[in-house]
């Protein structure tokens, strides 16, 4: 059974941990931008060995509020509304909506 990553995630992961990645893949096949030492071959393991293949939160959040019907799109346009014509009216529908999809997490 092939492992499955989540390629955003890893790559920031590595590139925490210092490591001169290029790109990952959600095989988990890792490129970096150079031949990696003793040292970094180890800590990429630790990282990879460690690596938690959900996705963040904040990935999760807009997953679910785009399957609520909110684009990023009514998101701008309803900020843009309140800013510009001080109309808060678009905003506040979607806070109570996104609140409400958001509940269910």
């Amino acid at each position: 059974m092939e492992n499955i990553y989540n390629p955003s995630k890893l790559t920031k992961e590595l590139i925490e941990a210092g490591l001169p990645v290029a790109g990952v893949s959600s095989d988990g096949r890792i490129d970096y931008a150079r031949k990696l030492t003793k040292a970094e071959t180890q800590t990429s393991q630790a990282v990879v060995d460690a690596h938690d293949t959900c996705p963040p939160d904040v990935e999760v959040e807009r997953l679910v509020i785009a399957g609520a019907g909110v684009s990023q799109e009514d998101i701008l346009m309803a900020l843009w509304t309140q800013a510009v014509r001080g109309d808060s009216s678009a905003v506040d529908a979607l806070v109570e909506k996104i609140d409400k999809a958001l509940s269910g997490l």
